[in-house]
């Protein structure tokens, strides 16, 4: 099963990589069956995530939170999406309980 996990931030680029690097590695582990969208609502300056390879970064120019994850969701190819914040840490087993 293919998970679609999205995320919207702006200009909070140290939560958004605290995440991520908290989310990543249990990405990494299912075996690239899924994708992860991280969407840049107009920060400035714009994110560079380029450490995070496994991320496709879509970039909005302040259209706010929902509609900035609508652009991800639009993208999406999993059968199931989730959604989370630049501000969480994701606990282990986040990705096995979806």
């Amino acid at each position: 099963m293919r998970i679609s996990v999205v995320v919207a931030s702006k200009n909070r680029p140290e939560l958004l990589r605290r995440m991520l690097n908290s989310l990543t590695p249990q990405l990494v582990a299912m075996s690239g069956d899924y994708e992860l969208f991280v969407v840049d609502d107009g920060s400035t300056p714009p994110y560079d995530v380029s450490t995070f390879k496994e991320a496709t970064v879509i970039r909005t120019t302040g259209v706010g939170p929902a509609r900035a994850r609508n652009a991800a969701i639009g993208r999406a190819t999993g059968e199931i999406i989730a959604i989370t914040d630049d501000d969480v840490m994701i606990e282990p087993g986040w990705i096995d309980a979806i």
